[in-house]
């Protein structure tokens, strides 16, 4: 198998429940995500550039793409390392940005 096509690959921790929505089982949590259009993809943009820093267009795009559990901001900062980095993963697989890796 080619490298490209196991990077597209979704890791065993992300489950495709079909109709745009994913299941990650983290260490501490179980979350359902689901795929948001290009509005929503362009206003995390926006908002990220408009933050100085202090938001970055994948985290704004998972706090918009978490749908169970439901987490506010307040809660999102709470959320254990580890699991945010599954959840960060699971972003660039379930938008497809690894597919603009060279």
């Amino acid at each position: 198998m080619s490298e490209k096509s196991e990077l597209n690959k979704n890791p065993k921790f992300i489950k495709d429940l079909g109709d745009d929505k994913y299941e990650v089982t983290c260490k501490h949590e179980t979350y359902t995500l689901e795929e948001r259009d290009a509005e929503t993809f362009d206003l995390c943009r926006k908002l990220a550039d408009n933050s100085n820093g202090k938001h970055t267009v994948d985290k704004l795009l998972l706090m918009r793409s978490i749908i169970e559990p439901k987490i506010d901001e307040s809660k999102f900062g709470k959320i254990k390392g580890s699991d945010y980095m599954k959840l960060q993963l699971a972003i660039n697989h379930i938008y497809g940005l690894n597919d603009f890796l060279q």
